[in-house]
Formats: C-alpha cells, sequence, structure tokens
C-alpha cells in the first residue's frame, strides 16, 4: 500500500516515469556480522587470548597437583579442547588471510 502512495508522489514530481516500476521488499540477513568477519590484527588476538587461556588452566592444573586439591580435570580438559579445536582454526584462518591479501 505505501509502495503505491510513494510510487504516485515521485510520479508527480518527475522522478519516476510510468513505463516501468519494480519494488523489491525482500529482507536479507547479513553474513558478514562482527563474528563472522575476520582481519589478521582480530585473529592474532584470538590466538592470544587462547594462548593466555591455556596457560591459565595449566596454571590451575599445577596448582591443584601441588596441594592436592581435588577438581574438575575433566571440566578443564574439555575446555582445552576446545581452545586447541579454536587456535587450530584461527591459525588456518591466519594462514589465508596471509595467503589473499
Amino acid at each position: 500500500m505505501f509502495s503505491s502512495f510513494l510510487y504516485v508522489y515521485l510520479n508527480d514530481i518527475n522522478l519516476v516515469s510510468s513505463e516501468f516500476i519494480a519494488i523489491d521488499g525482500n529482507k536479507l540477513r547479513a553474513s558478514n556480522s562482527k563474528k563472522n568477519n575476520f582481519s589478521p590484527k582480530k585473529a592474532k588476538r584470538h590466538l592470544q587470548y587462547i594462548e593466555d587461556k591455556t596457560n591459565e588452566y595449566l596454571e590451575v592444573l599445577d596448582t591443584a597437583d601441588k596441594n592436592y586439591e581435588t577438581i574438575a580435570i575433566s571440566k578443564i580438559e574439555e575446555k582445552m579442547k576446545r581452545l586447541k579445536i579454536n587456535k587450530i582454526k584461527y591459525e588456518l584462518l591466519q594462514k589465508q588471510l596471509a595467503e589473499t591479501g
């Protein structure tokens, strides 16, 4: 409904002709969000974060060993596995960014 009023208005002020008009009302979701957009700097920052978190988890495990504490090792191992997978992903991404410029 709004489109026809807009067309009439634009036609009255001679901005469009009456020969042909098409209006596209599609709304598409963008795929280039902050989460899916990477630069070499961002990849390097993610790799540094992964390295820091890995060292932090290793320190927690080392401290627990020294103090004979029982902690949820399985949770820490799971987190470290996830970090390892992410590290591989970001290293491949860094390589791809270097190759493509």
